[in-house]
Order: structure tokens, then C-alpha cells, then sequence
């Protein structure tokens, strides 16, 4: 039981909002943050930016996603 609610609580802590964006795979999110750092600062990303990395499609849901975070 212990162990369970030690996963459990791990799995939350390393959640991000990247995790919700239908489509973006772990190498996409990998790629993301080993160039941005951090959420806030793909939040703070052009569009242009976002594109150069994921394409436009993918960097549209981004903005979408994280807009509403």
C-alpha cells in the first residue's frame, strides 16, 4: 500500500501541463523542454518558435493547451 501511494504521488509531482495536449508524444515534450527549460517559458514562446520544433499543427495545440493553463 505504501509503495502505491509512493508511485502515485511521484506520478502526480512530475505531471505538467504538456501531459494534457492530445498528440504531443514524450520526444516532442523532450524536445520542448531541453530548449525551453521549463513550461513557462513555452508559454512565453512565438509561434514561430513552437513551429520551428514541432510543426504548426502541433505547436497550434500547444498554444491552445497552455493558454488555458
Amino acid at each position: 500500500a505504501i509503495t502505491f501511494q509512493k508511485s502515485t504521488r511521484k506520478q502526480y509531482l512530475t505531471a505538467s501541463a504538456l501531459d494534457s495536449i492530445k498528440g504531443l508524444g514524450d520526444v516532442a515534450k523532450m524536445k520542448l523542454l531541453e530548449h525551453f527549460g521549463s513550461v513557462e517559458q513555452i508559454k512565453k514562446a512565438t509561434p514561430e518558435e513552437l513551429e520551428a520544433l514541432v510543426g504548426k499543427s502541433l505547436a497550434g495545440k500547444i498554444i491552445a493547451n497552455l493558454v488555458e493553463h
